[in-house]
């Protein structure tokens, strides 16, 4: 690519440096990833399969697809646990919105979001056309997870609050990140597929307990791959469209954390962080279900409880206290109510505890309301604790932290295959579901076609 872009007369920077360069550096350059984050990468691509099948059928996936249909969408790409196939950037899209739309994927706190749902439907997509290897898809998209991380430090909190979904914001960019590897942009190439997926960004935390959430995910899926497919043909963009003083990270209220942002977690890298849901709800609601769980342990029932209070950490207020959900996926977003449904025995682990239409669950309903809620500014990381103001006028506390990445992989590893195949076994049957498994296991020659393959109904 020669000459330097011009756009309204003004010279586009040469020489970007900081967090630009770096997410350039991680889909050009050399990596030797450490045993613990391919380990990592491949069970976040089992646990998103397993989530995505799971997915596949919700109404908002049909509605995708049919408007795909209706637009004349055609194509060999994959849908994943659907019988369809579509054009390659709307399966991104698809199938990005059927691993988001359960709530039930994988999470990250320094991306303040999720990190495989908007990658890894960039990712396969890529490579089935591309007649490339899961192993392949996998070290790209352990590429696109630290480039995720990275975006999601340097933007922090303040976006959140600001109102950008952050899985959406910076999971584009891990997407573009992971395909620009894939496609083998250079690194010219790339910075323009870097601008380009900033100018494409887009998610509003407002939507969260709707539909849209999950497009978030599938949207910057599908746009990071059109991004790097884009700079790929020559399109080009400012090459510093995200650090300059009137680029992404100023316009959507980032804080500019440039030494956060770069500076290597204790563990060297950010994918062995990574934390795996093990309830279908926003993650900012697992600390509370937990400590719930535990005080209905220790036979503490529904009609022995007289108040609930619940603390948890400040941004729980804007991300997940709808206060009287009506619909399945209202309630993954209302502590209050989660709190109820844990403390009446309902298993928040099982999708199907949250339908369409939720219904008349007055035992639910009655403790809802007598949940307090508490936001204290010092409530450490994802931690929470509840009170329960029972009827002899004793008190029962029990506290949680659902924010500390697993260290034992083989553990972590024995969780996710139950989960998987809890979700997958009734829908693909056992075969299949096997199948899935020891391909996920040894990806290294399998085409990612076959895997995607056997993933179809």
């Amino acid at each position: 690519m020669s000459g330097s872009p011009v756009e309204s007369g003004v010279k586009v920077a040469r020489s970007p440096s900081g967090l630009t360069q770096s997410l350039v550096d991680l889909a050009t350059g050399s990596q030797d990833w450490p045993p613990s984050v391919m380990v990592v990468s491949r069970q976040c691509l089992l646990d998103w399969i397993g989530v995505t099948i799971a997915g596949a059928t919700d109404r908002a996936i049909d509605h995708i697809v049919d408007e795909a249909l209706d637009r004349g969408s055609s194509g060999r790409s994959t849908l994943i646990g659907r019988s369809e196939r579509l054009s390659l950037l709307d399966a991104a899209l698809a199938n990005g919105v059927a691993g988001h739309i359960l709530d039930y994927d994988d999470a990250h706190q320094a991306i303040r979001g999720h990190g495989t749902a908007p990658i890894m439907p960039a990712v396969l997509a890529a490579a089935e056309a591309m007649e490339l290897t899961v192993g392949e898809s996998l070290a790209a998209f352990a590429c696109g997870y630290e480039a995720c991380a990275r975006m999601g430090l340097m933007l922090g909190p303040a976006h959140y609050v600001r109102g950008f979904h952050t899985t959406a914001t910076a999971g584009i960019f891990g997407a573009v990140v992971a395909t620009a590897r894939l496609i083998g942009l250079d690194a010219e190439q790339t910075r323009h597929a870097l601008g380009i997926a900033g100018t494409m960004s887009s998610g509003l935390v407002a939507n969260f307990g709707s539909m849209c959430k999950a497009l978030h995910a599938g949207r910057a899926a599908s746009s990071g791959l059109r991004a790097a497919r884009l700079a790929a043909r020559g399109f080009t963009s400012s090459h510093d469209a995200i650090e300059a003083g009137n680029g992404f990270i100023n316009a959507v209220g980032g804080e500019r954390r440039d030494e956060l942002a770069l500076k290597p977690p204790p563990s060297d890298h950010h994918l062995p962080d990574t934390l795996f849901k093990m309830h279908a709800s926003c993650y900012g609601t697992h600390s509370a279900i937990i400590a719930a769980i535990t005080a209905r342990r220790r036979g503490v029932t529904p009609d022995k409880i007289v108040t609930i209070d619940v603390w948890v950490q400040p941004g729980a207020e804007q991300a997940c206290s709808i206060s009287s959900p009506t619909t399945g996926l209202q309630a993954k977003f209302s502590l209050s109510y989660l709190v109820a449904m844990a403390l009446c025995g309902l298993n928040t682990s099982d999708p199907e505890s949250f339908p369409d239409t939720l219904p008349d669950r007055p035992e639910v309903t009655a403790l809802a309301a007598r949940v307090s809620l508490h936001y204290p500014p010092d409530m450490a990381g994802m931690s929470a604790r509840i009170s329960l103001g029972l009827s002899d006028g004793s008190v029962v506390e029990e506290s949680a932290d659902a924010g500390k990445p697993e260290r034992d992989l083989a553990e972590q590893q024995d969780r996710l295959e139950s989960k998987f195949r809890s979700l997958v076994e009734s829908r693909l049957g056992s075969g299949k579901s096997t199948r899935i498994l020891d391909i996920v296991n040894a990806p290294e020659k399998c085409p990612a076609a076959d895997l995607l393959e056997t993933c179809r109904r």
